[in-house]
């Protein structure tokens, strides 16, 4: 049986339909038929930071300082959550739904978090991140978290349903994770 797969990419969106930056990005890629499954994962495993080798079998993503672990569709849903209480306007490209901001703007290396300086608005460095690699400094973590703090009372008593729960609780977890990366002066990867 053939499947399809991404070549030469480090990021994999396994999950059929999740609404995810990640699987966006890739369907702009090129894309070979593929071998089997398991060649492909082996390929990218190569490719892998040591610190995500360790989770080759599980699907979705990992933050570092325990900032978010679950699907790529929760990590699209609990961003979209943040955006739409921080007032943006969410748009639908295909099956992907995303905050409507002008995405020409932002440095390209933004969707791996490598920016020059802060925006106007921190959020927009996790509105416009990678879901399945990249980081977030320190030099951002800091005025993310504040963002995220201010965006708290908008939240309550929302459910972002499936890995994301209550969102008052997964924002305070992130903002947590956000935290501890500033104060010990490392970077939130995301894998």
């Amino acid at each position: 049986m053939k499947r399809w797969s991404w070549v030469d990419d480090d990021c994999f969106d396994g999950a059929i339909g999740a609404v995810s930056l990640c699987a966006a990005i890739m369907r702009r890629r090129r894309f070979t038929e593929s071998i089997r499954m398991g060649e492909a994962n082996e390929r990218w495993y190569e490719h892998w930071p040591e610190s995500a080798k360790g989770r080759a079998n599980r699907m979705g993503l990992d933050t570092t300082h325990n900032c978010f672990h679950g699907a790529y569709s929760a990590f699209s849903r609990f961003r979209n959550l943040l955006a739409t209480a921080a007032g943006y306007e969410l748009f639908k490209d295909g099956r992907s739904i995303f905050p409507k901001i002008d995405w020409e703007t932002y440095p390209e290396g933004g969707l791996i978090g490598d920016w020059p300086e802060t925006p106007s608005d921190p959020l927009i460095v996790l509105l416009v991140h990678s879901d399945c690699d990249g980081f977030i400094r320190p030099a951002q973590a800091g005025p993310l978290a504040d963002r995220m703090e201010e965006l708290l009372p908008k939240l309550e008593g929302i459910d972002g349903g499936g890995h994301i729960g209550m969102m008052t609780s997964t924002t305070k977890l992130f903002i947590e994770g956000l935290r501890a990366a500033v104060e010990a002066n490392e970077s939130v990867e995301f894998h």
